[in-house]
């Protein structure tokens, strides 16, 4: 029996030369072709296909938004995001929201078929060349840390931000460094997002490296 997919992309030509292709791998079939995040909502909910590929950059919102509604709506269907946008930090949020695979535009057949192969089987993909570009990224970041002075980078946290740092380094939950410092929970997380970026990180783990590294822990 054929499999059913949709295509969230508000560049008609461009989703008509995806669908092209998809029907190429296998037994799919077009299900339907959403220029607005409103309607692909409303239609996907009520005759969800078998698999949905998604653009971030729609004219009434972004894709982001939509895969979390998605998801708060319980919404089963698979999702592989198909975008220009290559910035680490936008894959991760869209993974976060429930993406299961995220594929550059300019992807090719055999990576197309690897990820529909690997999203349909209940598996995550991350396209080979985003995967090389994040781990470049983190590279940078590292050598970043060993070329400046870490004291200099230190200094431009704030007392309270220091405190967190270290209950941070010491494995305390936004809840715990909380309780001690009489914040509430997300204000801890707004100082701990403040952190990251004052200091060029990109998640708690590199936090807790430095910290280990200016023996705090």
């Amino acid at each position: 029996m054929s499999q059913k997919f949709s295509i969230v992309e508000d560049h008609r030509l461009f989703a008509q030369a995806l669908a092209g292709l998809i029907v190429q791998v296998g037994d799919y079939v077009l299900h339907d072709i959403y220029s607005d995040s409103e309607t692909a909502k409303r239609e996907l909910l009520a005759h969800p296909p078998d698999l949905v590929f998604l653009d971030l950059v729609m004219p009434d919102g972004n894709g982001l938004d939509l895969l979390v509604q998605l998801r708060e709506a319980e919404f089963q269907v698979p999702v592989i995001v198909v975008s220009m946008l290559k910035d680490s930090l936008v894959i991760s949020k869209a993974m976060d929201a429930g993406a299961m695979g995220f594929i550059p535009k300019n992807t090719d057949f055999e990576e197309l078929e690897q990820a529909m192969a690997a999203v349909l089987s209940g598996k995550v993909y991350l396209s080979t060349s985003l995967q090389q570009e994040i781990q470049q990224l983190s590279e940078h970041h590292n050598a970043d840390w060993e070329s400046r002075n870490l004291d200099e980078k230190v200094n431009q946290l704030s007392k309270r931000e220091l405190e967190i740092v270290k209950l941070v380094a010491h494995g305390y939950t936004n809840a715990e460094i909380g309780e001690q410092l009489f914040l509430s929970s997300l204000t801890v997380k707004t100082h701990r997002h403040n952190i990251l970026k004052k200091l060029g990180l990109r998640n708690s783990a590199a936090l807790v490296k430095l910290a280990t590294e200016l023996g705090w822990i």
